[in-house]
């Protein structure tokens, strides 16, 4: 669509389409209740990719924080959308493909290609040198380092061998790492995700300062 304000203008109308379009099509194709109020809704945008905020009867109302006991409502926002943290695009077949989380978002230093975070992870994961990886973004100036932290297996490996790798296995050098550290394990929380906040404050450095 033209018209990227959702608004009905000389670009497209783009505020119908949303509001009654969409709404009838739902209800003609897909075996929903009639009533709006009871769909969950995501917003993402088609072809790119975005933050997903979602609202609807099955959104629950809030979370707990469990050692502080904190109330936080889920659906604060504008129009009862929430934002899931999580990065999707369209699949092609009327779904969403998650691709990862907004706070581990990077880019290439160019600032114009978002790296597909997992997807790099999981095709490092499968050599066999390496046994745990996170990719970061860490600071290099004012630009990014695409940083892959690997935990080794056996024979650390090298940063030229893993880009090499990557491009054996058809992924295009946007997405390769510019940088390698190597550590013993990498943080993880009790339900066992990577805190990659404490990767970023370690390693958010040029990887030559103070040498």
């Amino acid at each position: 669509m033209a018209n990227s304000l959702c608004l009905d203008s000389r670009l497209g109308r783009s505020a119908t389409y949303l509001t009654s379009d969409v709404p009838q099509w739902i209800r003609a194709t897909l075996q929903v209740d009639g009533d709006p109020r009871a769909w969950v809704v995501g917003g993402f945008s088609h072809g790119g990719t975005c933050a997903l905020q979602m609202r609807g009867a099955a959104l629950c109302l809030g979370t707990i924080t469990d050692d502080i006991g904190e109330i936080s409502p889920t659906a604060d926002v504008e129009g009862g959308w929430f934002e899931t943290g999580d990065l999707a695009h369209s699949d092609g077949r009327g779904g969403i493909r998650i691709m990862g989380r907004v706070a581990d978002r990077i880019y290439d230093k160019t600032a114009t290609v978002m790296i597909p975070v997992r997807d790099v992870e999981e095709e490092l994961l499968l050599h066999p040198d390496v046994t745990d990886v996170a990719i970061i973004a860490c600071r290099d100036g004012m630009l990014e380092d695409v940083c892959a932290v690997v935990v080794p297996a056996g024979e650390p490996p090298t940063l030229d061998g893993l880009r090499a790798y990557l491009g054996e296995r058809g992924m295009t050098e946007w997405y390769h790492p510019t940088r390698l550290e190597l550590v013993d394990a990498l943080p993880r929380d009790q339900l066992g995700k990577i805190r990659k906040y404490q990767l970023r404050e370690r390693f958010d450095a040029p990887a030559d300062a103070g040498a």
